[in-house]
C-alpha cells in the first residue's frame, strides 16, 4: 500500500513538473526539458539492475526526492539553447554546442555540490546506516544521470526539434 501511494505521488509530481515547465518555458522547451525525466529514470533503473538493487520504498522515496532536482540541469541547457537559437539567431547545432560549452562545467559543479550534500548519509553506521544508504546512492545516480542527459542527450534532441518545419 505504501509503495502504491509513493508511486502515485511520483506520477503526480511528474505531472506538476511538466505543467510548470509548459507554463514557464513554453511548449517546445518544456518538452525538451521534460524528456530528461524518462531518460534519467531509465538510466537509473539500468544502473540499479547492474548493481543488483531492487525497487523498494526507500528507492522510490529517493527517486521522488530527486525528481524535482533532475530537471534543473535540463532547464538551464534548454534556456541557453532557446537564447542562442531564437534570440541570437544561431543555427540549432551551433546553439547547442555553445550552450554545452558555456554551461557544462557550472552544471557539473552544481550537480556535484548537490550530490555531496547527501554523502554524509553513507557514513551512518549500524542498521540505520544500511537502511539509509540507498538514498544517497540513488540520488547520486539520478543527479549524475540527469547531468548526462542534459548535456549530451537534450541538445542532440534539440538540434532535431529546432530544424525548420519541425512542429511540436
Amino acid at each position: 500500500k505504501d509503495l502504491k501511494i509513493l508511486s502515485i505521488s511520483a506520477l503526480e509530481t511528474i505531472a506538476l513538473i511538466i505543467f510548470f515547465l509548459v507554463f514557464s518555458l513554453g511548449r517546445k522547451e518544456a518538452m525538451l526539458a521534460a524528456i530528461s525525466i524518462p531518460l534519467t529514470f531509465f538510466s537509473v533503473f539500468m544502473l540499479m539492475y547492474q548493481m543488483g538493487m531492487v525497487i523498494n520504498g526507500m528507492v522510490l522515496f529517493a527517486l521522488v526526492v530527486g525528481l524535482g532536482l533532475l530537471v534543473d540541469t535540463s532547464i538551464v541547457i534548454v534556456e541557453a539553447l532557446h537564447e542562442n537559437i531564437v534570440n541570437e539567431g544561431m543555427d540549432a547545432r551551433s546553439g547547442a554546442l555553445d550552450a554545452i560549452k558555456r554551461f557544462r562545467i557550472p552544471l557539473l559543479s552544481g550537480t556535484l555540490t548537490t550530490v555531496s550534500a547527501f554523502v554524509p548519509m553513507l557514513m551512518v553506521s549500524g542498521v540505520m546506516g544500511q537502511y539509509l544508504r540507498v538514498i544517497p546512492i540513488i540520488l547520486s545516480m539520478l543527479l549524475l544521470s540527469s547531468y548526462f542527459a542534459a548535456v549530451f542527450l537534450v541538445p542532440a534532441i534539440a538540434v532535431r526539434i529546432y530544424k525548420p518545419g519541425f512542429v511540436v
